[in-house]
């Protein structure tokens, strides 16, 4: 997703762009559950926007990726992308991506088991 993005802005013209945003590091991005995130229900989310890129230093709150989780039967839909700090940017060419339910559910449960979720998981 840091390429796809990096690719998307610098395709555009945004300022600044390249190795803005890091993946969710564990130290700094707690949440409950993977699943919950990734569906879109996480404390993380805000309004229908959830976090799924934060910034290259680390910390979700410097540079975010945010984005709207739709769940189906059968499908979870990526869209409405959107960096909070920067609203003029306009991320609507910018996906969506669409997912089969089953194998992005199976991805998703892996990294509730390599996500720590209390603080002793994280000494």
């Amino acid at each position: 997703m840091t390429d796809l993005i990096g690719t998307f802005e610098i395709s555009v013209g945004m300022e600044p762009v390249g190795d803005a945003y890091g993946g969710l590091v564990p130290l700094f991005v707690r949440f409950e559950s993977a699943m919950g995130h990734f569906h879109g229900y996480s404390p993380l989310t805000v309004g229908q926007k959830t976090p799924v890129l934060a910034c290259n230093c680390g910390a979700l709150g410097c540079w975010p990726l945010l984005m709207r989780i739709t769940v189906t039967g059968n499908l979870v839909l990526w869209d409405h992308f959107e960096q909070p700090h920067r609203i003029a940017r306009d991320c609507a060419a910018f996906g969506p991506f669409l997912f089969d339910r089953n194998p992005y559910d199976n991805a998703v449960q892996g990294l509730d088991l390599r996500w720590p979720t209390s603080e002793l998981a994280l000494r």
